[in-house]
């Protein structure tokens, strides 16, 4: 069984025609924080609620 962990990102982004000029874009990406997430080689992974300790399972379709 794996446990994942994801961080959050940023990125800087150029603006379109405005590199000359120093003038930048940032562009923020929220990525779920998945800790409690464990997954099984068929697929299956399972998501656990760290505050109260819920846990729900997810099979692989058919």
């Amino acid at each position: 069984m794996r446990t994942f962990m994801a961080l959050p990102l940023a990125l800087t982004l150029a603006a379109a025609g405005a590199a000359q000029s120093g003038a930048t874009r940032t562009l923020e990406i929220y990525v779920v924080d998945v800790e409690g997430v464990s997954a099984q080689a068929d697929g299956t992974f399972t998501v656990t609620n760290g505050r109260n300790g819920f846990a729900k399972t997810y099979r692989v379709c058919t």
